[in-house]
């Protein structure tokens, strides 16, 4: 699959499990959350955080992380 083809909904939902720092699991609305914004990133034309480029020493981009304390929220980072 063509992370960077197609629409960005479809971008978002690839890139949703890769955004998230540390490969924390994420809630069904933090999910939900985490499509919404990284559409909104995208759509700016930034780059998301991708955790398998990270692991080639390769970290940039915008990183989600469940929020501590709080299963329905994200930290934007």
């Amino acid at each position: 699959m063509d992370p960077f083809g197609g629409d960005y909904r479809q971008q978002a939902r690839y890139f949703t499990a890769r955004a998230v720092l540390e490969g924390e699991g994420l809630t069904n609305v933090q999910e939900e959350l985490a499509r919404a914004v990284l559409e909104i990133v995208l759509l700016a034309g930034l780059a998301p955080y991708n955790i398998e480029t990270a692991a080639d020493g390769e970290e940039s981009g915008v990183g989600l992380a469940p929020a501590p304390g709080n299963r329905r929220a994200l930290r934007v980072i």
